[in-house]
């Protein structure tokens, strides 16, 4: 038997267990295809089109043999469908607590091995921003354990780079078809651009804009782009925010193709600015700290009537 599975990539919350479990399972007559005209995802086979995701899950699991007769699985296939819609917290914290007890001594939702019951819930949550963030609270730690591990799964991030490079065409056609960006004088192949957040704080829209404009002519011109961390000021960053930026970056799907960090170049540049200054092209302004302080808060009117500060 046959099947073919139609994705749109586009879709928010993205169906990801029939996704990951196609995938895991990696079997010759299972075809997965993207398609931005599909509404959200469609299962054919043998001349029946289904389109509820826990039944599609469900048929590919039974084709696959990792389904389960337990009646446990019918209680998480219902706990499945209902995770990306609740807007309650108090409400996702409970159905937390209740996952957490019970995974305390299993390696799976049921029994010995991925079941059906795994991918519908895992999905589930990996379809929620909410619960992503819930679970980065370490306040459910066998749950994360759980979650973590079928995260971690070569076909599982298999998975994952397939829809982004899904969402990457689908991105790079419409706006292809809307309006034309480019770089004058840009030279394909020679294009490098940087996203230099300083870490010391989380990313914010202005961010956002600045990371995926990088990225996007960096592959427009088969460049590179370089996250660059700003780590000029000691006193107010954290290897924390170096480890979130990354992962919002990844949750933008915009990925670095080099990583660098201001301070790798500290001794060039000094010897840049010392060899600018005896050159003559820069210099040092010894104003005294107490001085400029008091100026900094100052205006000073000059010709024509327009103000200027220090």
């Amino acid at each position: 038997m046959s099947f073919k599975l139609t994705f749109n990539p586009g879709t928010s919350p993205f169906p990801w267990a029939p996704l990951v479990l196609a995938t895991y399972v990696n079997r010759p007559n299972i075809e997965v295809e993207f398609d931005s005209g599909v509404d959200n995802v469609t299962l054919d086979y043998e001349g029946h089109q289904v389109t509820n995701v826990n039944d599609i899950t469900g048929i590919l699991a039974k084709s696959a043999n990792v389904s389960s007769d337990d009646p446990k699985t019918a209680g998480f296939l219902t706990l499945a469908e209902r995770l990306p819609t609740i807007t309650a917290f108090s409400e996702l914290v409970a159905a937390f607590d209740s996952l957490d007890d019970h995974i305390v001594l299993r390696t799976f939702l049921i029994g010995h091995d991925l079941s059906l019951a795994d991918w519908a819930v895992w999905g589930a949550l990996k379809s929620s921003v909410k619960a992503a963030g819930l679970l980065k609270n370490n306040q459910h730690p066998h749950l994360a354990r759980w979650y973590t591990y079928i995260d971690g799964l070569e076909s599982t991030q298999d998975a994952i780079v397939k829809l982004a490079e899904a969402r990457s065409r689908a991105k790079a056609k419409k706006t292809a078809g809307s309006f034309d960006l480019g770089l004058s004088g840009a030279i394909d192949g020679k294009v490098v651009t940087r996203f230099p957040p300083e870490p010391s704080g989380y990313l914010h829209i202005g961010h956002a804009k600045a990371a995926m404009l990088n990225q996007y002519f960096a592959k427009m011109y088969h460049g590179k782009l370089i996250i660059r961390f700003d780590d000029t000021n000691p006193s107010k960053e954290k290897s924390e925010f170096e480890d979130t930026i990354l992962e919002d970056l990844t949750l933008l799907e915009v990925v670095g193709d080099q990583f660098t960090h201001t301070s790798d170049y500290f001794d060039e540049l000094y010897e840049l600015a010392i060899k600018m200054i005896k050159i003559g092209k820069a210099y040092c302004d010894d104003t005294a700290q107490e001085q400029m302080r008091d100026e900094r808060g100052k205006a000073r009117k000059v010709s024509g009537g327009v103000f200027a500060r220090r």
